[in-house]
C-alpha cells in the first residue's frame, strides 16, 4: 500500500478471481495468455499469475482493467469480480451504503425542495414555473462546473490525477466536483443574493476553487473505500490504526 494512498486489493477469494480470468484467457485470448493479456491491457507476467492463482493483491490499474474486459465478455460477470475481492457483507454495504450516499449527494442540488428565480434587464427577480425549477437549477450547476473548468483547467487536472492515483470511485468524484462548485451555483436558487462564478474576481475564483479542491482531496485521503468496507463489514472501527492492522492481517493471509 502507497504511502500517499491506496495502492493494491487484497483479494478475498482467490479461486474465484482466478476462474473468472480463466474465461476471460479463454474468451480474449483464445487459451493463450499472452494473446489475452495483448487484448486486456494488461502485461503477461500480471495475467499469468492472476491465471495461475499466485496474487494475493491486486493493484487498482489491474483491477480497472480487469474490470472493462470482464464486463464486455459478460456484465452479470461483474459482481462475481468484485466479490472475489469483497466479501458479500461488505460489497452490500459498499453499494447500499457507500454508493448510494455517493448518488444522493451528487444530486442533492437538483432534487433539493426549493425555489428557481428568473431575471431579466431592469426587473425585479421572479420565481420560475414549478416543471422548469430543477432543469435551471441543473444547468446552473452545470454552467459554474463549465466556466470553472475552462478558467482553471490545471486546478482540475491536478484533481483528476489525485482521484486516478488514489483509485477513487467516479461516483466519489462526482461528489466532489460537485460541492466544490455548488456555492457558486446558487445564484438563482436564492434569488440573486449570492454571488455567481462571474460576480467573483479572477482572484476570487482561483482561491475558492483551489480551496474547495484542497478540502476534498483531505476527505479522500483515507484508505479505499473498498478496504473501509471489509473493516465496517467485520464490525471493525474506520480508525487509522485498526484499519492498518485488519489490511496488514489480510495481505498476511492473502499471502
Amino acid at each position: 500500500m502507497g504511502k500517499d494512498g491506496f495502492g493494491r486489493y487484497p483479494v478475498q477469494d482467490v479461486m474465484m478471481l482466478r476462474a473468472l480470468v480463466k474465461q476471460m484467457v479463454e474468451h480474449y485470448g483464445q487459451g493463450s495468455v499472452n494473446k489475452a493479456a495483448a487484448a486486456i491491457g494488461l502485461s503477461q507476467p500480471t495475467l499469468y499469475r492472476l491465471h495461475e492463482g499466485l496474487s494475493g493483491q491486486v493493484s487498482h490499474a489491474t483491477m480497472v482493467q480487469l474490470e472493462r474486459a470482464v464486463v464486455k465478455l459478460d456484465h452479470r460477470l461483474r459482481k462475481q469480480l468484485l466479490l472475489a475481492i469483497m466479501p458479500t457483507a461488505a460489497l452490500r454495504l459498499y453499494r447500499r451504503g457507500y454508493s448510494a450516499w455517493c448518488r444522493e449527494r451528487s444530486l442533492r442540488l437538483v432534487r433539493r425542495r426549493g425555489q428557481a428565480w428568473w431575471r431579466e434587464q431592469d426587473k425585479p427577480p421572479r420565481p420560475v414555473r414549478e416543471p422548469w425549477r430543477v432543469n435551471n437549477i441543473n444547468a446552473d450547476l452545470s454552467s459554474a462546473y463549465s466556466q470553472a473548468r475552462q478558467e482553471f483547467p490545471d486546478l482540475f487536472e491536478r484533481l483528476h490525477r489525485f482521484v486516478v492515483r488514489k483509485g477513487i470511485p467516479p461516483e466519489r468524484y462526482k461528489v466532489a466536483v460537485t460541492r466544490i462548485v455548488e456555492p457558486v451555483a446558487e445564484s438563482s436558487a436564492s434569488a440573486y443574493f449570492e454571488p455567481r462564478w462571474m460576480d467573483l474576481t479572477p482572484d476570487q475564483r482561483r482561491r475558492f476553487i483551489k480551496a474547495g479542491i484542497t478540502r476534498e482531496e483531505i476527505l479522500m485521503s483515507r484508505e479505499h473505500p473498498q478496504i473501509l468496507a471489509n473493516v465496517l463489514a467485520a464490525g471493525g472501527d474506520p480508525g487509522k490504526d485498526k484499519i492498518q492492522k485488519l489490511v496488514r492481517s489480510q495481505l498476511t493471509s492473502a499471502s
